[in-house]
């Protein structure tokens, strides 16, 4: 079991690939004899799954000893025995993750077993392997047990934060891995004003931490529980966690849980797949659907009602039906047909769109700026019928009036308001209140279909994903609508309304698809998700009265126009407006002059498009590999031939560069830039590219439209063996690359693929024509850097794609860095990656010829996302590694 579980174990596997999770669904892990004690057997079963995990023996020596009350110099990771309780026939056997000695914050092994039966169901791991403390701040004054010091310490802190210190109640060493951004909860709870007092959270005043004190590192931490009086009818407890060596709080909480609600925080449909189930399905199958979640913002008041921040539960319209109220503490947990559960979701979700704008970047304050907060959501609201929901505008007309829900089907209590999606849809409509002064843009009903599919998309289980609400009974509406059928800018379905907002819909959810939603990697869908909503709700922003988007071309330039003026989340600006002209070009804006009408044909491509291809032909469809590009190549001399040599280090060498033209006009003024850099991934423009020797060079003539004309040769010289990376930039009169646009650094992932006046190569040949001596010589000693291009420490992950005729034939491709293909990386950090073939069975160059394209791919991962890759072309026609350093230059 340990190398190789059956089908009756499911695996589960954090972003960076890490396992964290071991289900025994069909057939629980037994103990050999039942006699067994539940801790001999979670030993016994923590021996086996070991490897699975990663543990190595060294950490397995104290499972039966608890973690320590003091250091213990020297003593690296262990896991010891932490907590062993039983409910009922369910046992949980929690181990802690020590490291010199003492628990290290949140991180341990947790087993779950039946206990009469002495039968594992389930284990999980949130172990660290990074874990280390500096030595110097393994030693500090602020320890537990000294009472007086950190008495001082939080009385100061609590005088601060108008409270008092009433008592400390107990403290306790831990290792904690500081986490800036989560040094203080999002305030889930606000102590009501006095009169002449703004409304404040129940939050600490905390001084600024040193510099010595960094996100992402381990330090020793005392933690403390103690008794703060805030000026309310109560005290409240807290805990906090305090660097021993410079009495920073690094970590800080009040002792008085959010209220949690019971919602839908994805449709049913989504969330299963299974669209039998409807708004009418009773209890027995929508219960378990539902999730627990925090209700932010609430104000604390006793009873409890839904009120807070940005929402408020009450009646817009009639029926006149009170939202539940609950005792102080108590949460807001409803069986899903029941109007309760309506109310809940319905506060969940909007304040939870209202807090997503400002996550994305937005100041709330002056986005909503005509709106007074807290509006008003009523959860059954029939204005507008049983089955509907609607967005106010408040009495002025220029700014969010709250919003109304009535029912999901008609005849069914589930409210629609449990539907994400129709909430993000009416979302669309409130976030035109406050720059338009209505609900509508001129061209289209809002960008509410937009955003609800766009955000559901990553999470959603539904096999159609272009059904945009599978859960609701309305009117069928897509976001995949052909432009044949006249669902185009221009078509017979562009009518406005509804109809022009399906056409939004297709049309934004294809650059979302183009951005990374056509990933198979859901921490790049999630990515292309936010971006894209970024680019809607700014460029909505930009909208006015007297400008509210009479046609889609308006909204199209106020999106590429956001897009060249805003950053995103370390994405430079000017990223993605040639992407966000193309999507709308595929529904059939841009017509050319005399085109008939209404449309039925996608638009025609900018005037002048130059681009150099990359599989693609100049458009924007997603593609993983953006780093293959044919139509660049290197040359050994300046001869002019077509194929690719490989690069040799410490002499000149000659790139050219095919230049291709897809507008509708001749492309005049030609130009190309030229850079390379060391084999890598990760890489960050401009900073990791060098321009060739020679750096820029003109094109022999214009380009017509649909040709393509050869620039070069680029003179330039390796100096890294292992096939250098190209990178080549072409521009015209009226189209110049992104380089002009993007105006921060920007990694490599988010330049090249999403401009095609852009072209990159990573790409070597290795022979195959030799049989597998050949291929397994040219990955001796093979190497490329992984660059992390962010300014955050990374989880990297390293995934090989090998040809299906190595596979069968047992090939594997192996890492020896340290590391090998998962590891930490530090803020703009990079490590030297080192490969070898594990040789299989051989091949011959028949074998090889039969592949389109038999090809190596090595991608890199940071956080789930891939951010580059290296491949590597299986030449049938190659039979010994090609010589890149005849000169011993690298030697």
């Amino acid at each position: 079991m340990a190398t190789n579980p059956d089908t009756s174990t499911t695996l589960r596997r954090d972003t960076a690939g890490v396992l964290r999770k071991i289900n025994h669904v069909r057939q629980p892990f037994a103990a050999p004899d039942k006699a067994v004690t539940p801790q001999a057997l979670a030993q016994h079963y923590i021996g086996e799954v070991a490897d699975l995990y990663g543990f190595d023996k060294a950490m397995l020596q104290s499972l039966h000893e608890a973690p320590s009350r003091t250091l213990v110099a020297g003593e690296k990771t262990q896991l010891r025995l932490a907590r062993d309780k039983s409910t009922l026939n369910t046992r949980k056997i929690a181990y802690a993750q020590t490291f010199l000695g003492i628990p290290v914050w949140r991180r341990g092994l947790t087993i779950v077993m039946e206990d009469a039966e002495r039968r594992i169901t389930s284990s999980t791991s949130t172990v660290d392997f990074d874990v280390d403390v500096a030595l110097e701040n393994q030693k500090g004054k602020f320890v537990a047990g000294d009472d007086d010091r950190l008495a001082r310490l939080l009385g100061a802190i609590a005088a601060r934060s108008k409270a008092k210190l009433i008592s400390i109640n107990g403290s306790k060493l831990w290792v904690y891995r500081y986490d800036a951004d989560n040094r203080q909860a999002e305030p889930e709870l606000f102590v009501e004003p006095k009169p002449d007092e703004k409304r404040r959270s129940l939050a600490l005043q905390l001084e600024p931490v040193p510099e010595t004190i960094r996100a992402g590192k381990y330090y020793v931490v005392t933690e403390v529980l103690f008794t703060l009086d805030i000026g309310t009818s109560r005290n409240i407890h807290w805990r906090a966690l305090i660097d021993i060596r410079s009495g920073a709080v690094l970590y800080e909480r009040a002792a008085v849980a959010g209220i949690d609600a019971a919602v839908f925080t994805l449709d049913p449909v989504s969330q299963t797949n299974d669209a039998t189930i409807t708004p009418c399905s009773g209890n027995a199958t929508l219960n378990p659907l539902r999730q627990t979640v925090v209700l932010q913002g609430l104000t604390a008041a006793d009873p409890q009602p839904l009120n807070g921040e940005y929402i408020t539960l009450g009646e817009q319209a009639a029926p006149v039906i009170a939202p539940p109220v609950e005792p102080a503490g108590n949460d807001f947990v409803y069986d899903a047909n029941t109007d309760n559960f309506a109310a809940a979701n319905a506060y969940y979700h909007c304040d939870a769109a209202f807090r997503f704008i400002e996550q994305l970047g937005f100041n709330l304050a002056t986005y909503f700026a005509s709106t007074t907060f807290p509006v008003t959501v009523d959860h059954r609201d029939a204005f507008l019928g049983v089955v509907n929901a609607i967005s106010y505008g408040n009495a002025m007309n220029n700014g969010s009036g709250g919003f109304g829900f009535n029912l999901a089907d008609d005849g069914c209590p589930v409210g629609i308001a449990a539907d994400y999606r129709i909430v993000w849809h009416e979302f669309g409509h409130g976030i035109l209140w406050d720059h338009v002064d209505d609900f509508e843009m001129g061209f289209s009903h809002s960008a509410g279909d937009s955003l609800a599919v766009i955000l559901a998309d990553p999470d959603s289980q539904f096999a159609d994903r272009f059904e945009s609400f599978p859960f609701i009974p309305i009117s069928p509406r897509r976001h995949d609508e052909s432009v044949a059928t006249g669902t185009a800018w221009g078509g017979a379905q562009d009518t406005g309304g509804y109809a022009s907002e399906t056409i939004l819909s297709t049309t934004m959810f294809r650059m979302y698809q183009s951005i990374g939603g056509d990933s198979n990697n859901i921490a790049d869908q999630r990515l292309a998700s936010l971006h894209s909503v970024f680019l809607i709700v700014g460029a909505t922003s930009t909208l006015t009265p007297v400008n509210d988007a009479d046609d889609a071309d308006d909204f199209a330039t106020a999106l590429m126009e956001f897009d060249k003026a805003n950053d995103y989340d370390g994405i430079s600006r000017g990223a993605l407006h040639k992407v966000v002209r193309w999507a709308f070009e595929q529904q059939g804006l841009y017509q050319p002059p005399g085109a008939p009408t209404p449309v039925t044909t996608v638009g025609a491509p900018p005037d002048v498009d130059v681009f150099i291809d990359d599989g693609r032909a100049g458009t924007y469809e997603y593609q993983r590999n953006f780093w293959n590009s044919q139509d660049m190549w290197n040359r050994l001399a300046a001869d002019g031939g077509a194929g690719h040599e490989t690069p040799v280090v410490g002499v000149t060498n000659f790139m050219y560069v095919r230049v291709g033209n897809r507008g509708t006009q001749t492309a005049s003024n030609i130009s190309v830039k030229a850079f390379h850099c060391q084999p890598g991934t990760g890489l960050v423009w401009p900073s990791d590219w060098q321009p060739m020797t020679t750096p820029q060079l003109a094109a022999p003539g214009n380009i017509a439209s649909g040709a393509n004309v050869v620039v070069g040769p680029f003179e330039w010289t390796p100096a890294t063996v292992g096939h250098e990376c190209l990178l080549a930039i072409a521009s015209a009169d009226g189209d110049p690359g992104n380089d002009t646009t993007v105006t921060n650094s920007i990694a490599h992932s988010r330049f090249v693929p999403f401009d095609n006046n852009i072209g990159q190569r990573n790409v070597a040949p290795v022979p195959g024509g030799g049989g597998g001596g050949g291929l397994f010589a040219s990955f001796a000693n093979r190497q490329f850097w992984f660059n992390n291009p962010f300014d955050k420490t990374i989880d990297a992950h390293i995934v090989v794609e090998l040809p299906d005729f190595l596979v069968r034939r047992g090939w594997e491709l192996e890492f020896t860095n340290r590391g090998g293909t998962r590891f930490k990386l530090g803020p703009c950090d990079r490590r030297r990656i080192v490969m070898r073939l594990k040789q299989g069975k051989d091949f011959t160059a028949n074998d090889v010829s039969k592949y389109d394209n038999a090809q190596i791919d090595v991608l890199a991962l940071a956080d789930g996302r891939i951010i580059g890759g290296m491949s590597y072309a299986i030449d049938p026609k190659l039979k010994q590694p090609p010589e890149e350093d005849p000169e011993g230059v690298c030697a």
